[in-house]
């Protein structure tokens, strides 16, 4: 009998701080930097960079895996990420590799009696619907600590006040997406939050992302911010791709989607209208990687 947690501690854990370790030096961390960044001793981290330490080629070989690495390496470098957000995204990072993931082909290889089961004993009890949305609720906070540690975004903000959201998958009305119960704020230069998200708690930025899932379904995150040339010049800047629509349309599903028919835009934003002011939205897989774009949309502006 073996179990699964043995898989992610003799695996998993092993390959993503070798691989952590690697592209913290690639960052130009020297050694003891790289080991106060995973909490680990010199001694170990020097085990790690010298490849004395085993790493399963099944779990560095995965996309996910290195995006997140990457992400996660490129933030302790530049201190965009704090300890605990790291953790946070490593974290959700495992839950994925656990549910019917790499962790779970492992786990089947090592004890062949699991084949063909479609085990799911590392989120048993919880239900697949539960496991999600903690996974939903915990990104929108790992994006709220981005943008509350990132330099700049305060400038970013509308004068209306800004929210981020994240739908579930599947999601079909505001109940299934998780937001903010309040207005992002700039108080004093710096980012203000009102509470911890919750599902249904923004009809408007969520009716955004609706309408976006009804042609992409593989974003399922939007942040409103202020409009305008600079902001509009720092995405393009970004390379990232701009689609219009029309201010009536502001926080109606309908005309959302109508607007991003064909290739999924970055950016969607209109101009204003009497009494509307000029928005414009970020769209993303996730929140974390909406706030992100964010830090770097602050970084980019002149």
């Amino acid at each position: 009998m073996r179990f699964a947690a043995e898989v992610v501690v003799e695996d998993v854990l092993p390959t993503l701080r070798a691989m952590l370790a690697e592209q913290l030096a690639a960052q130009g961390l020297p050694q003891d930097a790289v080991a106060r960044a995973l909490g680990l001793s010199q001694a170990a981290v020097s085990k790690y960079q010298t490849g004395k330490v085993r790493v399963n080629p099944a779990i560095a070989r995965e996309a996910r895996v290195k995006r997140v690495v990457a992400e996660v390496a490129s933030g302790l470098a530049q201190g965009a990420l704090g300890p605990f957000d790291a953790l946070a995204r490593l974290e959700l990072l495992l839950r994925e590799l656990e549910h019917r993931g790499p962790v779970c082909r492992l786990h089947e290889a090592q004890m062949p009696a699991l084949r063909g089961l479609g085990c799911d004993l590392c989120v048993a009890g919880q239900g697949s619907e539960v496991v999600q949305d903690m996974a939903v609720l915990a990104n929108v906070r790992l994006a709220v600590r981005t943008l509350t540690q990132a330099r700049g975004v305060a400038a970013l903000l509308p004068a209306v006040g800004s929210n981020i959201a994240m739908a579930r998958p599947g999601a079909r009305d505001a109940r299934d997406v998780a937001a903010l119960p309040g207005r992002i704020d700039e108080v004093l230069g710096a980012v203000k939050v009102p509470g911890p998200p919750e599902f249904g708690a923004s009809r408007h930025v969520a009716e955004v992302v609706l309408g976006v899932l009804q042609h992409h379904p593989e974003r399922r995150a939007a942040m409103n911010l202020r409009n305008g040339k600079d902001v509009q010049r720092a995405a393009r800047k970004l390379g990232l791709r701009l689609a219009t629509f029309d201010a009536r349309d502001e926080g109606r599903r309908e005309g959302i989607a109508r607007a991003v028919r064909g290739k999924a835009p970055d950016v969607l934003h209109h101009e204003g209208a009497f009494g509307v002011e000029p928005v414009l939205y970020l769209l993303g897989a996730d929140a974390a990687q909406v706030a992100r774009t964010a830090a770097q949309l602050a970084q980019a502006l002149p």
